[in-house]
């Protein structure tokens, strides 16, 4: 009786197709568990951010951050994620209908600040601003540097991005180039933003933006994707590394 002998060809071909079944099943499942997360905490898909920044970093010894919370008269003692956070640190983000003062906002550039650094800013909401028929009604927790001038300027303008639009539809809006938000209220009652990066001597409205010499425009409540809710320490910085090094590849000016 012989005995049966395998075939190396067809043993490659089962190996490969294994694999490959594996892969599909592995894919399927982290669109399943990033679906279920995304109908249940909401936009973005998935809702998970990685920190690429220090902004929100809190050193040891370093209590500028809390100083200035106190000089603002701000109770910081229930503020979620007070522990700050740094680059390479995941967070889970849970979108919701109100932003209260103290959370971590998830919020898009204006669009003087869009361009090579385009990616949402994560900071904390340290003023929140009430408009009630187009007009400034009151403000919670700090203003910093911004004044009520600076204020019925900001709600002028977002007049101005509503007379200016044309044809509007939500997922595709065209917005002529003097309108500096890609979303905007389209109704006098709404709401800004001051944020600040816990890291930053100053907030994003009252201080330098990269490499744009101006501040942050206030923020409108149109602007904010979502708000940080879990922080995961330092697992995003497997995606930062891949990042860098296909940027490094990438660049024509790699090597110098």
């Amino acid at each position: 009786m012989q005995s049966s002998k395998s075939n190396p060809k067809s043993d490659v071909k089962h190996e490969v197709f294994s694999f490959a079944q594996d892969v599909i099943y592995a894919l399927a499942a982290v669109l399943i568990i990033f679906g279920t997360m995304y109908l249940i905490l909401g936009p973005p898909f998935p809702p998970i951010v990685v920190v690429v920044s220090t902004s929100m970093l809190h050193e040891d010894g370093n209590t500028q951050w809390k100083t200035w919370l106190e000089e603002n008269n701000l109770n910081y003692t229930n503020f979620p994620l007070i522990g700050g956070f740094d680059k390479g640190d995941v967070i889970i983000t849970k979108r919701t209908t109100n932003v209260s003062l103290g959370d971590v906002i998830i919020y898009e550039r204006d669009l003087e600040h869009y361009g090579l650094e385009s990616a949402p800013i994560i900071h904390r909401a340290v003023g929140i601003i009430t408009i009630r028929d187009w007009k400034f009604e009151n403000y919670t927790g700090t203003l910093d540097c911004i004044d009520e001038a600076q204020i019925e300027g900001a709600i002028a303008h977002v007049k101005m991005c509503n007379e200016e639009t044309t044809n509007y539809d939500p997922n595709t809006p065209i917005i002529k180039e003097t309108c500096q938000y890609k979303n905007f209220p389209k109704e006098g009652n709404f709401k800004f933003y001051i944020t600040k990066g816990d890291n930053n001597p100053v907030s994003d409205q009252c201080g330098l933006m990269g490499g744009v010499h101006t501040s942050m425009r206030l923020i409108p409540e149109t602007q904010v994707i979502t708000n940080a809710w879990i922080l995961i320490p330092k697992v995003g910085y497997i995606k930062i590394w891949m990042n860098d090094a296909i940027s490094f590849i990438s660049s024509p000016f790699r090597g110098h």
